[in-house]
């Protein structure tokens, strides 16, 4: 993955059962690994909740960072990145 600006860790999950391919930053490790496990499960949950409309992209907001979640045919692509403060 290409570096994004404000990103923190990057990580590649298998989209079949959700296990990480590969690791960097503050998603590798062990809260890492939570956290991956935890957004695999989410993007089960809510392409349960959208029946037939295929989803691409889920982002995952909180106060000073921010989950990106991108989706391929053999892959879950993760950016954790930094949030801008708010003016």
């Amino acid at each position: 993955m290409t570096q994004i600006q404000g990103q923190l860790g990057t990580a590649t999950l298998d989209v079949t059962d959700g296990k990480i391919v590969k690791a960097t930053g503050q998603l590798d490790g062990d809260e890492g690994k939570n956290a991956c496990a935890t957004l695999y499960r989410m993007l089960q949950d809510t392409a349960k909740c959208l029946e037939k409309e295929p989803m691409r992209r889920l982002s995952i907001s909180f106060a000073d960072h921010a989950f990106v979640v991108t989706l391929s045919e053999r892959y879950v692509y993760v950016v954790k990145k930094q949030r801008e403060a708010s003016a």
